[in-house]
Order: C-alpha cells, then structure tokens, then sequence
C-alpha cells in the first residue's frame, strides 16, 4: 500500500559532501576574467616571451662558441682535444649559471608588474560590488576564497618569473653534452624555482593584502608601488643617516635580492648572518601581509 507524507517539509538527513577544492570553481573564473582584455596580457608578456627567446638563443650559443672555440685554440697550442672540451663545457655551464641569475633579477619587476596589475583588484573589487555576500553564502569559507584569489595571483606571476626560469634551465640541460648542466649544475634549477616562488608567494601576499584594504583597484596599484617604493626610500634614508644595518631589512625588495646572492649567485656560499635576517625580514612583512588579509577577510565574511 502506497504512504503518503502530507506534510509540508521533511529535513534533510543526508550529509552533503565537501569538495577538496572548492578554490576551483574561484580561480577558474578570475583566470577567466582576467585574460578577457589582450591588451595587457601582451603589454605585460610580451618583453617576457621576447627576453625569454633572447635569453634561450645566447644560452644556446653560449655552449656551441665556448666549445668550438675552446677545442680550435687547444688544437692550434697542441692540447688534448677532449681535455679543451671538457675545460669548455665548464666554463660554458658557470656562465650560464651566471646568465640564470641576472635574468631571474631582471624578471622580478615583471613578476611585480603582473601579480600588481592581475591581482590588485581581486578582493576590493569585490567589496565594491558586494560580490563577497555571494561568495560566502555559498560553502566557500575564508580558506577557499584566499586560496582562490592567491592562485589567482600567483598564477599570472609564474608567467613572468617561474616559467621562463624552468624554460632557460631545460635549454641550458637539453644543449650541454650528455645533461652535464643537469649533473653538474642541478642546483641551479632548484634554487632558481625556489627563489621564483618565494618571489611569488610574498609579491601575491603584499598585492593581496593592500587590495583587502583599498576601495577600488586603482588605490591599490597605487597603493601595491607606492608600498615598495617608499620601503626602499626608507631604507635609502636609513643609510644616509648610517643606520642601515638594521633597517635594511625592512625593504622585500633588498631581502629578496640577498637571498638570490646566497642561493644563486655564489656557489657554495655560506650561510650568513645577513642572510638569515633578510629570510627574518621578509617573513616578518610577508607575516605581517597575512594577518592583516585574515583580518579583513574575517570582517568580510562577518557582513554576510
């Protein structure tokens, strides 16, 4: 015999499931709004793509030269030709390695450039329309939304910094003889992916955190330039008056290029006093950054 509920409501007694990574869904959306417009996607790319050829191409000649002219100078001097080839492929790797440095500091303004134009706006823009009601009333937490917008932002600065890094590494790898820069010089690839992200990861803190406290997206591209350059103004003010030597560590950029000295410009550098101030020094403004983000994003989900 058929039942019939006449009631008007029955709860839910199930258990809905959480999805791992309800970040996704945000990302994918940011990502896709953000490269809608070309226009700043090749303004911002395409010195990237263009040095990142260049950079290949002198890779590429740096072994192929440094070998052939290395091997025609030992047969002229009557040198053993696979000892000129050897003393070559050494060379040619320290040089590279040397050419990895100077371009991953060449590439930290795009790394800015990108995280400051992509990501600026993320958090105020949605304040400012109100979006964020819409965010948290749905099963995304403050966890998730900072994830969403983090990747986000981190996403269009591993455009500018880490990938062109990886793609300069893998030619430097595939052109020396038999992976010698792999064998010999694997270090540098993963200090250089590491220093690349820990670019990234305090650039998209900064740019984060000032958008959470901007009304609007132009505040805070004003606000993200105007944070660096007033750091490095102050530490420029400290070293006129002599007292550089602790207040230069208050400036991210400065931290950052002293940890590349270590992990990438000297090898077997030792690890100094100054270095691990500077690694104390960024992680306290990179600190600093995320707790004033939880803060805001605490308020923000309070006003739903």
């Amino acid at each position: 015999m058929a039942t019939t509920h006449t009631e008007v409501y029955r709860g839910f007694k199930g258990q809905l499931s959480a999805h791992p990574f309800r970040w996704l869904p945000l990302f994918l959306s940011e990502f896709a709004v953000a490269t809608r417009k070309k226009l700043p996607l090749l303004l911002l790319y395409g010195p990237v793509a263009i040095a990142t050829i260049v950079a290949m191409v002198m890779v590429y000649l740096t072994y192929i030269v440094e070998g052939v002219g290395d091997s025609t100078e030992s047969i002229r001097s009557g040198t053993d030709v696979a000892s000129a080839f050897a003393l070559a492929a050494v060379q040619s790797m320290l040089e590279v390695r040397v050419f990895i440095t100077q371009f991953y500091d060449r590439m930290s303004i795009f790394c800015l450039l990108a995280a400051t134009w992509f990501g600026s706006g993320l958090i105020c823009e949605d304040r400012r329309v109100n979006a964020h009601l819409l965010y948290f009333s749905r099963p995304l937490n403050r966890l998730h939304y900072f994830l969403g917008k983090f990747v986000t932002v981190g996403t269009f600065a591993a455009f500018a910094m880490l990938v062109p890094g990886l793609i300069i590494c893998l030619m430097a790898v595939v052109n020396s003889e038999d992976y010698a820069f792999l064998k010999e010089q694997g270090d540098v690839i993963v200090y250089s992916t590491l220093y690349a992200l820990l670019w990234i990861v305090s650039t998209s803190s900064f740019v984060l955190a000032i958008s959470s406290l901007a009304p609007k997206k132009l505040f805070a591209l004003v606000g993200v330039f105007g944070f660096y350059m007033m750091s490095e103004m102050f530490v420029e003010v400290a070293r006129e008056m002599g007292k550089a030597e602790f207040f230069q560590y208050f400036s991210p950029g400065g931290n950052l290029f002293a940890i590349a000295d270590w992990m990438l410009a000297r090898p077997g550098a030792e690890f100094t006093d100054q270095v691990m101030y500077s690694f104390v020094g960024l992680g306290a403004m990179v600190g600093g950054a995320l707790f004033v983000l939880a803060r805001r994003l605490k308020r923000m989900e309070l006003s739903v």
